[in-house]
């Protein structure tokens, strides 16, 4: 079972999506949170974000898995729903998940003395 999708919510007759197709999507999404400083762990989930780029990536993993050879269309669907996860992942901060940030600045007296 996938941290972010099933493959039980993914639905598109021309693949045959599984458990670890999830599996590597989570992989990949869990990546790029880290690349943005931000731990899995801080992030309540269901996250809509999360789960399309994951959905996206779990169908990329299915259609690549399906592809005879490079001019298939199941080749061409992977490239298009990379490009999609991607896309979205390029949206992913601390903003856009809810993750609370503290933006406060202090201050200090500065005195000559």
């Amino acid at each position: 079972m996938g941290k972010y999708v099933n493959a039980v919510d993914l639905a598109d007759p021309s693949l045959v999506i599984t458990e670890s197709h999830c599996a590597e999507a989570d992989v990949f999404v869990d990546s790029q949170l880290w690349e943005r400083e931000i731990d899995p762990a801080d992030i309540t989930l269901p996250n809509t974000l999360l789960t399309s780029i994951a959905g996206y990536w779990a169908k990329r993993e299915a259609a690549l898995e399906g592809a005879v050879g490079v001019e298939t269309i199941l080749f061409k669907k992977s490239v298009e729903f990379e490009k999609n996860a991607v896309r979205l992942a390029a949206t992913i901060s601390r903003k856009s998940l809810g993750i609370e940030t503290s933006s406060s600045y202090g201050s200090i007296t500065i005195g000559r003395g």
